[in-house]
C-alpha cells in the first residue's frame, strides 16, 4: 500500500510541471494567469469601478485582516464563515470582507446564473481565486466559491493529502451552514438568480458526502436547479445511500471519465474505485450518470482547462446548459449512446484524443 500511496503522490506532485506549458500556451486567448499574493489586495472601502467583476468568496480558513497574507493555511475550527466580495479586473484581485454572506451576495450581480463551486485536494487561498476566476471567465457566470484549506505548502503531499481527509470531515459542518444560509436568503428573495447550480469537484464531494452522512443537512429544501458531482474522488460504493437523499429542482449530474489518472491513483490508494471513474451499480435513482470517457485521456480537470474544451465543445456544451438551467439534449445516436438501466449517458468517440497531457496544475483532487 505505501507503494501505491507514494505513486498517487508522484502523480500529484509532478502534475504542475505537465500542466504549465498546456495551460500558459492558452494564455493570451483565456485571459488565465496564475493567480499569487502580489496580485491580490484586502480593501474594505473599495468601490467597484468600470470592468470589474464580481464574485463571492465565502471560507473557512482562518481570517487574520491585518497580516499581509489574511486567509491562512488553516481550518478555523470555530466553522465561522469569513465572507468576502472579491473584485477581479484583467489579473488583478481586490478583497473586500463583508460582515455575513448576505452582505456578500448583496454585492454580487444578481439575476443571471450562478454557481456554487467547491473545490478538492491542492487549494491553497490564492489556488482558489484563480480556479474560481477560471470558471467564471470560461462559463460567465456570478461564481460563488466555497473555499475550504487542502493544501499547506510547508507539507510534504503526503501530510497534505492526509490533512485534507481529516479536514473534509470538519468542514463539512460549515459547508452545511453557508447552503442554510443560502437557502434561506433565497426563501425571502435576497438570493435572486435566474439558475443556481452547485458544482463540486473531486475531493470536494466528500463535503456533500459528510453532509449528508451525518444528518448536518436536510435535503427537502431545493435550493439548488442542479448539482453536479464532477470527477467526485469519493468511494463508489454505497454512494446511492446519500446521493438519493438529496433532492433538487432539476436533476443531480455525476461526470465520469474512467481513464482519470489522478482518480485511478486514488483507487489504488483505497481498493476502491472512485465515483468520478466507472462506478458500478447500484445507481442512485435520481441522478444522470454522464460519462466521457470515449472523448478524455487521462484528464481530471477536464471542465476547465481550454485545450480540452476546444477538443471537445460538446463536452463544454452540457456544461453550458446546465448553468443556464437548460436540460442538456443527447439525441444524437452519433455522438450519445442512452443507457437506461444505468441511468447513464455515454459519449462515443467522434474526435479521438489527441494529447497524453493530462493538464492538472497542483490543484488535482
Amino acid at each position: 500500500m505505501k507503494k501505491y500511496f507514494s505513486i498517487l503522490l508522484f502523480l500529484i506532485a509532478t502534475a504542475p510541471l505537465r500542466s504549465q506549458n498546456r495551460t500558459q500556451a492558452y494564455s493570451s486567448s483565456s485571459g488565465y494567469t496564475f493567480c499569487d499574493w502580489d496580485k491580490v489586495s484586502l480593501k474594505p472601502e473599495y468601490v467597484p469601478i468600470a470592468g470589474d467583476t464580481a464574485m463571492v468568496f465565502v471560507s473557512t480558513r482562518n481570517y487574520f485582516p491585518n497580516n499581509e497574507f489574511f486567509l491562512s493555511y488553516d481550518f478555523d475550527a470555530t466553522n465561522t464563515l469569513h465572507c468576502f466580495t472579491i473584485y477581479f479586473n484583467q489579473n488583478k484581485w481586490i478583497c473586500v470582507p463583508r460582515k455575513d454572506l448576505e452582505h456578500a451576495v448583496n454585492q454580487a450581480p444578481k439575476g443571471g446564473s450562478a454557481v456554487v463551486f467547491v473545490e478538492g485536494f491542492g487549494k491553497t487561498f490564492i489556488g482558489g481565486v484563480d480556479r474560481a476566476t477560471r470558471l467564471a471567465r470560461t462559463y460567465n457566470v456570478l461564481t460563488i466559491y466555497f473555499d475550504w484549506p487542502t493544501r499547506d505548502p510547508n507539507f510534504k503531499q503526503g501530510k497534505n493529502y492526509r490533512a485534507t481527509r481529516k479536514v473534509s470531515k470538519l468542514a463539512a459542518k460549515p459547508f452545511t451552514d453557508f447552503m442554510v444560509q443560502m437557502n434561506q436568503l433565497k426563501k425571502v428573495g435576497k438570493v435572486n438568480y435566474a439558475h443556481l447550480t452547485l458544482f463540486m469537484h473531486s475531493m470536494g464531494n466528500l463535503l456533500m458526502k459528510y453532509s449528508v452522512e451525518k444528518n448536518y443537512l436536510d435535503p427537502k429544501d431545493t435550493l439548488f436547479d442542479n448539482i453536479i458531482l464532477n470527477a467526485a474522488c469519493v468511494n463508489h460504493r454505497h454512494h446511492k445511500n446519500w446521493l438519493e437523499k438529496m433532492e433538487v429542482k432539476d436533476q443531480i449530474y455525476v461526470m465520469q471519465n474512467k481513464n482519470d489518472k489522478i482518480l485511478k491513483g486514488a483507487k489504488l490508494i483505497s481498493f476502491r474505485r472512485q465515483l468520478g471513474q466507472f462506478p458500478k451499480g447500484a445507481f442512485a435513482k435520481n441522478a444522470l450518470y454522464i460519462n466521457y470517457s470515449a472523448r478524455l485521456d487521462e484528464e481530471h480537470n477536464y471542465f476547465l482547462f481550454t485545450y480540452v474544451l476546444k477538443r471537445n465543445p460538446d463536452i463544454k456544451k452540457v456544461y453550458v446548459s446546465i448553468f443556464e438551467g437548460i436540460k442538456p439534449v443527447f439525441d444524437d445516436e452519433k455522438k450519445y449512446k442512452k443507457i437506461p438501466t444505468k441511468n447513464r449517458i455515454d459519449f462515443i468517440n467522434t474526435n479521438p484524443p489527441k494529447s497524453k497531457d493530462i493538464g492538472l496544475g497542483i490543484s488535482t483532487f
